[in-house]
């Protein structure tokens, strides 16, 4: 469900809206509407490697809850998302790897050689608060951004739940 990922961490997002493809402009829905890794689609797509900056985190015994965002020390934010980590889900040490965010979950399941299936499962826009837009680096962006709702399965087992949205594009 989408309100329970955003629900998570309510600050950053107004509202949500899933889109069809069509919907959503081409230069945003080459880069969302796929099932490769965001992380590693970003990476290409910026040009530069992308770090982890986790900005809120939510844990129980079940589910890792975090905010974050991408960014690069030069091209600053790249991308803001909200991941739901199954905990049971993940052997050990990957789940010590996400646990101490040091790095994207998409370097980690790949350096992990984790056998893993990611699923775009909706287009979204999503109307960011002004918080959200200066995490982005854009506090003066008045148009909607674009996402995508996915999950990652690893091991045959729904493992992450995901909120994925770029920051705005030129042109």
């Amino acid at each position: 469900r989408m309100e329970a990922v955003q629900e998570l961490f309510p600050e950053n997002i107004a509202e949500l809206s899933v889109l069809s493809p069509a919907a959503v402009p081409q230069q945003y829905r080459e880069l969302l509407h796929h099932n490769n890794h965001m992380t590693l689609t970003v990476e290409r797509h910026f040009g530069c490697a992308a770090s982890l900056r986790v900005l809120n985190v939510l844990k129980d015994d079940r589910y890792l809850s975090r905010e974050i965002l991408l960014e690069n020390a030069e091209k600053g934010p790249l991308q803001y998302a909200i991941a739901r980590v199954h905990l049971y889900a993940l052997d050990a040490p990957v789940r010590a790897d996400i646990e101490a965010a040091v790095e994207p979950i998409g370097h980690i399941l790949v350096k992990h050689n984790v056998r893993r299936e990611v699923f775009c499962d909706n287009l979204v826009s999503a109307t960011p608060n002004p918080s959200m837009l200066t995490l982005l680096g854009v506090p003066g962006h008045t148009e909607v951004l674009y996402g995508r709702l996915a999950h990652i399965s690893c091991n045959g087992v729904r493992a992450i739940d995901l909120l994925e949205v770029l920051r705005p594009l030129p042109g």
